[in-house]
C-alpha cells in the first residue's frame, strides 16, 4: 500500500510507501522518474 496524503489517514500503519505531499505533484515527480528509467 502506498499513501500519498499531506496529513495522516487511519491507515498511515499499514502502508509500505508514505509519502507527505500533494498527490498531483507527487504522481507527476514519479511519473517522470519512472520515463527516465525506461528510456
Amino acid at each position: 500500500l502506498v499513501i500519498i496524503n499531506l496529513s495522516s489517514t487511519p491507515m498511515d500503519r499499514e502502508a509500505a510507501v508514505l509519502i507527505r505531499a500533494k498527490a498531483g505533484e507527487a504522481m507527476s515527480k514519479i511519473v517522470e522518474r519512472v520515463r527516465e528509467k525506461v528510456s
